[in-house]
């Protein structure tokens, strides 16, 4: 029984992780998993979506003006 559940938990991950990528597709983190092989790892899949937020939160910051930009040098 817990071979069956493994496997089967197993195969429920890896269609959650097609179906987020397949979502995501239609959002500006669309192109981000593009060159990913798969399967994807869910740490792969972190790994890139904290990239993915680090560069836009530089990009804001960067064209931010105070207090705003002073408030996102204080959380960083």
């Amino acid at each position: 029984m817990l071979i069956a559940s493994c496997s089967m938990n197993k195969e429920w991950l890896l269609l959650f992780i097609l179906d987020l990528k397949l979502h995501l597709q239609s959002t500006d983190y669309g192109n981000f998993l593009a060159n990913e092989a798969s399967p994807l790892a869910v740490a792969t899949i972190d790994d890139k979506l904290k990239e993915k937020l680090v560069v836009e939160f530089q990009h804001m910051r960067n064209h931010a003006l105070p207090p705003l930009s002073t408030f996102l040098d204080y959380i960083t």
